[in-house]
């Protein structure tokens, strides 16, 4: 994940849970994706995938 402190941005690995409780959470801009997002388990998991 990413901490921005001044001019400073910090990147943090994170777990699997951590992974999914973010974008279980998340909730997008409607000016940059008008589409609402839904939490898809199995997305989640091949979006780690692919990083």
């Amino acid at each position: 994940m990413i901490r921005i402190e001044g001019d400073k941005i910090y990147l943090k690995t994170c777990t699997r849970d951590e992974y999914h409780e973010h974008y279980k959470s998340y909730v997008t801009d409607p000016i940059m994706d008008p589409n609402t997002y839904i939490y898809d388990k199995e997305k989640v998991i091949k979006s780690m995938i692919l990083l």
